[in-house]
């Protein structure tokens, strides 16, 4: 989740559970759930290094707590509040932040450095611009002193989460339904914008099947099937390389793109779900006779996802 809903969400949980205590002490809980982003310092080392540490031990329930006591520490030299209330309110905070990077699809390590498996309701994208609008009418209202519309605004929060529970069950409805799709793991992922559209990724052992689902229109529309089998020596000779690797532990739905120019080979590895959403996020390797001589960077291109058609793929033969 983006960092203005993190701080609204922290400042507006900190204006009902500091109302108590001195107003000074909801700066606690906005600091800590701000805190488990502090990761994202890793981004100065480049891409790789954001995406290999980011959403690990500070997006855990041990790294929160441990923030959580931090920024009650910090507080603490300046608020002259009782060390206990700092850090119940840094707790409050940092669950807020987690809770929101939970509704996510890259979800968070809940119980890292003991389990890495991530955890996801896959319920919202992660910048939600119905989101800002609730959080944002909240603050201003707040600001303003109207609360009749504050009111409005913080209970639109929790009928929006409902409505895209509701939409999710909905949408797994009418693709379980679709003939072949009963069977098998399959994920209902979330629109960019539209709460009332969503992606239904089936994962098979060889390939990805991925079907849009409108519910406005109550149709379930299978767009395509990709390739996730590895049988080209030139895109198995890409998984020795570390920021291959970081993404492939990174992303959830990777696969490779294979192309030949000039003399030279190109793979670019992409996440499937990422590039439904209309960008690329992944990894290009330039490989030439000489292995040694191989070009490895991580690239970012926002296009339209309709640019792609299928004879870009990679559909080796199995």
């Amino acid at each position: 989740m983006d960092l203005f809903s993190h701080s609204a969400a922290g400042w507006l949980l900190a204006y009902f559970g500091a109302g108590a205590f001195r107003a000074e002490s909801s700066v606690a809980t906005v600091l800590a759930s701000l805190l488990p982003d502090s990761d994202a310092v890793a981004l100065f080392r480049g891409l790789g290094t954001f995406y290999k540490y980011h959403r690990k031990v500070t997006h855990s329930l041990l790294g929160s707590a441990g923030l959580a006591f931090l920024a009650a520490v910090l507080m603490q030299l300046w608020v002259p509040t009782s060390f206990a209330v700092l850090f119940g309110l840094s707790l409050l905070g940092a669950g807020t932040h987690l809770f929101f990077d939970l509704l996510t699809p890259s979800g968070i390590p809940v119980f890292f450095p003991f389990s890495r498996r991530k955890f996801t309701m896959d319920l919202v994208w992660f910048y939600d611009p119905w989101l800002w609008f609730v959080f944002g009418g909240s603050l201003i209202a707040q600001l303003f002193g109207w609360w009749l519309l504050f009111f409005v605004s913080i209970s639109a929060l929790p009928l929006y989460l409902l409505l895209r529970v509701f939409c999710k069950v909905e949408a797994r409805r009418l693709v379980s339904q679709k003939p072949g799709w009963g069977k098998g793991k399959v994920d209902v992922l979330p629109d960019l914008i539209n709460p009332f559209l969503w992606y239904a990724v089936k994962v098979g052992k060889r390939s990805y099947s991925v079907a849009r689902v409108d519910l406005f229109k109550g149709a379930v529309l299978v767009e395509e099937e990709v390739s996730r089998h590895i049988s080209s020596p030139a895109v198995e000779q890409t998984l020795n390389f570390c920021q291959v690797q970081v993404f492939l532990e990174r992303f959830r739905y990777p696969y490779a793109t294979i192309s030949c120019a000039e003399g030279k080979v190109q793979i670019i590895w992409y996440d499937l779900y990422y590039r439904r959403q209309g960008g690329i996020t992944g990894v290009r390797i330039d490989l030439t006779k000489k292995k040694h001589l191989a070009q490895v960077k991580w690239c970012y291109e926002p296009v339209l996802p309709k640019l792609y058609p299928k004879k870009f793929f990679y559909f080796p033969k199995i």
